[in-house]
């Protein structure tokens, strides 16, 4: 079992396979199952636990520009294992639509640690006989409670899913994106090549590059993490 450890860079986790492991991030249990994205936050404490079957998942971190600056903190946590909290002071319970009322508004947290897959995939759902994005399909940006699009300190995280047989228009931006196929199967096409996907894939859309996508399947919806 690793040591407990913070570092300068911020991190997310997108759990693609498994159940039963968790991570604790300030003292705070956070369960992880398919589908859930996990935020560590810049320069707090955190560690993953494992009791039962292989968990696996995807990490992403904001860190390239302070590998490039050479001015990467890390270190570990005094005695190796930080104690958990008490399930009444998690945050857990003071974020999203509801809050204690007898805490004031600043005594509350401005950030959310887990976005369960269970909420997220249930306003896919309710998305998907809407026209959605033309470029993107039905995306869902993942955003605090304040409102502000989740970017993990320095970067954004979204889930889109195409409808059966849908084939999105042909755009292109200026930054660089990497797409983890979670549901399904499709197909992209970049600068004029395909490139086929299944469940599990990932790929990368460089910066300034037209692309589009398609969901190869007509009775099942595709969805990615990107």
């Amino acid at each position: 079992m690793a040591h407990d450890h913070r570092h300068n860079f911020a991190a997310f986790r997108f759990i693609l396979k498994g159940s039963g492991a968790y991570t604790i991030v300030e003292g705070e249990k956070i369960p992880m199952q398919e589908g859930d994205l996990i935020l560590t936050p810049s320069m707090t404490w955190h560690g993953h636990r494992n009791g039962g079957e292989p968990v696996v998942w995807l990490d992403g971190l904001d860190n390239p520009l302070l590998f490039l600056l050479q001015a990467i903190t890390w270190e570990a946590f005094p005695g190796g294992l930080q104690p958990m909290k008490p399930v009444s002071d998690h945050t857990t319970a003071r974020v999203g639509t509801t809050r204690p009322i007898w805490e004031k508004a600043s005594e509350r947290p401005t950030y959310n640690l887990h976005y369960k897959w269970q909420d997220t995939y249930e306003k896919l759902q309710c998305l998907s006989d809407g026209p959605g994005s033309p470029f993107d399909g039905v995306a869902l940006e993942y955003v605090n409670p304040d409102g502000v699009v989740t970017r993990c300190r320095r970067y954004p995280a979204a889930c889109k899913c195409s409808v059966p047989g849908e084939i999105t228009k042909t755009h292109r931006h200026n930054c660089s994106t990497i797409y983890h196929a979670f549901r399904g199967n499709g197909a992209t096409v970049i600068n004029g090549q395909k490139f086929e996907w299944e469940q599990g894939d990932c790929f990368v859309v460089p910066l300034w590059s037209w692309h589009s996508h398609q969901n190869r399947s007509q009775t099942e919806a595709a969805i990615l993490f990107r």
